[in-house]
């Protein structure tokens, strides 16, 4: 529940002006309708087939790019008790030039999601990321 009432709000006025349904996945959000208790695999073709994705999950981030869908991120701090995410979403988004998909100020999420995104470089760096891991990996495997 991690949606606020602010951006809640901004998500519902773009789903109605765009004509799309909300899905929450993954947990029920306090401000938002349209949460579906789904498996990993069913989460993953939700993802596959949406227009677009707004997330403050790591796993959103990543599914979104490998799926080269039009998304904006949340970068939240953590606090006291709080879990942030911002490092490690800031560092995903900066490996692959996606720092602009981060949503700093909610009346920027429609430009956001509207904003065309290069999925010709980011899926070279994924290639070139893929063939680093692997080279790391194999010094280890025999």
């Amino acid at each position: 529940c991690r949606i606020g009432k602010a951006e809640a709000r901004e998500i519902k006025r773009f789903a109605k002006k765009y004509n799309k349904k909300i899905v929450c996945l993954c947990n029920p959000q306090r401000y938002l309708d349209g949460y579906l208790p789904l498996n990993p695999f069913e989460v993953l073709a939700y993802v596959k087939k949406a227009d677009f994705v707004v997330t403050d999950t790591f796993h959103g981030t990543v599914f979104s790019i490998k799926n080269n869908k039009k998304f904006a991120t949340f970068l939240r701090s953590g606090h006291e008790t709080v879990y942030g995410n911002n490092e490690k979403l800031f560092d995903l988004l900066s490996t692959f030039g996606l720092e602009s998909r981060s949503v700093e100020n909610i009346s920027s999420l429609e430009e956001i999601l509207l904003k065309k995104v290069n999925y010709d470089e980011v899926n070279t760096i994924i290639d070139t990321e893929r063939k680093k891991s692997i080279n790391y990996l194999s010094q280890f495997v025999h």
